[in-house]
């Protein structure tokens, strides 16, 4: 507790990287007369940073590390022992620019069993993107065997995971070899799940939405949540969501109010909306700015052209629009699915032999009263839980897991009839409408791979011109037939 804290002589001050910017800057502030300033950091301050008026360090040998949990197939989060490299780093905090001291709370033993340094990324985290960088590189080598030639090589387990995901976006197939849509993923500067959403809002031409949420979650979330005022934030985030119940949706119409008020009143506008609504301005200018990187891969690797960009034309929000963009991020971020079965547990599950999962704090996915299904990007197994936690959910619908799944059969089951997706997704659904969805789905499969290879046809099929064309025609009846029904009611 920092007031009672400062009411015994000490002035305490947090610093990690979600901080706030403005709060962060407090640390560098000399601290209010009769007060020792305090700093508890995160191995952030490993960095080069300087701090004029710390003399002391304490470090208690240990940092929460990122890593993956290959069993729950998700980021984690443990506190765990630091290197020697780090300890190191933390000596060097203390007497920058005068005389300092550094406590370390661990022996002399336990420091000599140090390694010299932590294990290389590629021992630690997912090998997704890193293995569509090897296919792109050296087509004809098999992963694993490029892979078992490095220093470190990761467990073949881990590579075959990874494997097994890339082509369950469709990036690789089981022959190991990139597919069209693959190779682009593997070339935009993006997690392969985000790239592979951007694809697919290329071809139903919502391109700037979805640039504006795969910039984001690449990045950072622009929303702040300074301590106290949880509520707050959660009321902004509600008001400017427009009823949407996606915490994904929500960064599009965030970015889209800032940036229109920028636009037509000014960068002083600007920054008012954004401390108004709990925004970043550094977080949603650093968005902006990753759209026109983004932007020009797209020019140089697929020949678009700025008619795909045109914020203004994108910018409808009404529900059939968001709806759409709303199936593009679920098939996107598949097979990222969750399922909750009430609001009220906070608990959602996912596949056989997944741990549970924690829903979001402040989520404006979370709504809902019956059960429902939820995509998501970023979640993270801590340590001191058996839960997996989710950073962001979007509520989504059975129409769109229909579409973006690998797998799909009909069966009966209790006298039901469903849908079963890769195994472990059960909709309700009769034999006529599964295999309308089926032969709708062979034609979008036909059509993307088509559009992947020509995106300046997707231009076409949504202008008016597609009417002068009859394989024009064709191909836009198709799209308008499917997103009209990604985007209507159930």
């Amino acid at each position: 507790n920092s007031d009672s804290a400062c009411s015994n002589g000490c002035h305490v001050l947090p610093l990690h990287s979600r901080l706030p910017s403005r709060d962060q800057r407090q640390v560098f502030l000399p601290a209010p007369a009769g007060k020792r300033k305090v700093v508890l950091a995160t191995n952030i301050a490993e960095t080069s940073l300087t701090i004029d008026d710390v003399v002391y360090v304490i470090d208690t040998g240990f940092a929460k590390l990122s890593g993956y949990h290959h069993l729950a197939m998700s980021d984690s989060l443990s506190a765990s022992p630091i290197s020697l490299d780090n300890a190191r780093q933390r000596e060097g905090r203390a007497g920058r620019v005068q005389p300092g001291v550094c406590y370390r709370l661990y022996s002399k033993f336990a420091e000599s069993r140090m390694p010299h340094r932590l294990p290389p990324e590629v021992l630690r985290l997912s090998l997704e993107d890193f293995l569509l960088q090897v296919k792109l590189l050296h087509p004809d080598l098999p992963a694993a065997e490029f892979l078992a030639q490095m220093p470190d090589p990761p467990p073949q387990e881990h590579v075959r995971q990874a494997q097994h995901l890339l082509q369950e976006l469709g990036a690789l197939t089981p022959d190991e070899e990139l597919t069209p849509m693959g190779r682009h993923i593997a070339r935009l500067p993006l997690p392969c799940q985000l790239a592979k959403m951007v694809l697919l809002a290329v071809c139903f031409s919502c391109l700037d939405p979805v640039l504006t949420i795969a910039a984001s979650l690449s990045h950072r979330t622009p929303f702040e949540t300074p301590l106290g005022a949880e509520q707050e934030v959660k009321q902004c985030k509600l008001q400017l969501a427009e009823g949407c119940e996606s915490d994904h949706l929500l960064l599009w119409l965030a970015y889209k109010a800032w940036y229109r008020t920028k636009r037509n009143r000014g960068l002083n506008a600007a920054y008012d909306f954004a401390r108004r609504n709990y925004l970043s301005p550094t977080v949603l200018q650093t968005i902006e700015e990753l759209k026109a990187q983004l932007t020009d891969q797209l020019a140089q690797y697929m020949s678009m052209s700025d008619q795909f960009y045109d914020e203004e034309a994108q910018s409808e929000s009404s529900v059939h629009r968001l709806e759409l963009i709303r199936a593009v991020v679920t098939a996107g971020l598949y097979p990222n699915i969750v399922r909750c079965k009430s609001l009220k547990s906070k608990k959602a599950v996912g596949r056989p032999g997944e741990p549970s999962y924690e829903l979001p704090q402040g989520s404006v996915a979370c709504g809902f009263e019956e059960p429902a299904w939820l995509a998501y990007f970023e979640k993270c197994l801590l340590n001191d839980r058996r839960t997996v936690s989710l950073f962001d959910a979007s509520l989504t619908r059975p129409i769109h897991l229909l579409f973006c799944c690998a797998q799909a059969r009909h069966s009966h089951e209790c006298g039901v009839q469903l849908a079963v997706l890769d195994d472990w997704i059960r909709l309700a659904a009769t034999p006529a409408a599964f295999s309308t969805v089926l032969v709708l789905r062979h034609r979008l499969d036909l059509l993307l791979a088509y559009l992947i290879h020509r995106p300046g046809r997707c231009l076409k099929i949504w202008s008016a011109e597609a009417a002068n064309d009859s394989q024009t025609a064709f191909d836009a009846q198709i799209l308008n037939a499917i997103a009209d029904l990604l985007a209507g009611d159930e």
